[in-house]
């Protein structure tokens, strides 16, 4: 089943998009900020499923 993962800062810049996502993705070497995650996903029935959530990125 396929995933789509996006991600963006908090104020729309695109960070990363991804088409069958593999589980690859870090936010290393971003700045700190606010990371919107939106992942969909298409299921059995062919219907798509939508997760959302947030990360904050910290430099070391």
């Amino acid at each position: 089943m396929p995933i789509v993962i996006y991600t963006f800062f908090r104020w729309g810049k695109e960070v990363y998009k991804a088409r069958k996502y593999k589980n690859n993705w870090t936010p290393e070497g971003l700045e700190e900020g606010i990371i919107i995650l939106l992942m969909t996903e298409e299921t059995i029935n062919s219907d798509w499923k939508t997760y959302k959530g947030y990360i904050t990125q910290v430099s070391a």
